[in-house]
């Protein structure tokens, strides 16, 4: 089975690294795919974001930042749509 989380990052990568810890650590037999909108957090909480992604070193986690914030539902959308 092959499940897509998809979750929103403004300003808070702490929370959003603690998600990505947690869908790591489902059990079970299944492909996993983690897909992060950014929606235009100041440069220091992205940069840190794509700090602890890299060192991750996982290539199912996709980071897209947006260039302006779309709102939750429009971001998540943007999330869907990749």
């Amino acid at each position: 089975m092959s499940i897509s989380f998809v979750c929103i990052n403004y300003n808070n990568n702490k929370i959003t690294k603690d998600y990505i810890l947690s869908v790591l650590s489902i059990k079970g037999n299944h492909q996993i795919e983690i897909i992060i909108i950014d929606n235009a957090s100041i440069s220091s909480d992205f940069n840190a974001l794509i700090s602890f992604i890299e060192s991750l070193n996982l290539d199912f986690i996709k980071l897209i930042k947006s260039k302006i914030n779309l709102g939750y539902f429009k971001g998540l959308n943007l999330g869907l749509k990749h």
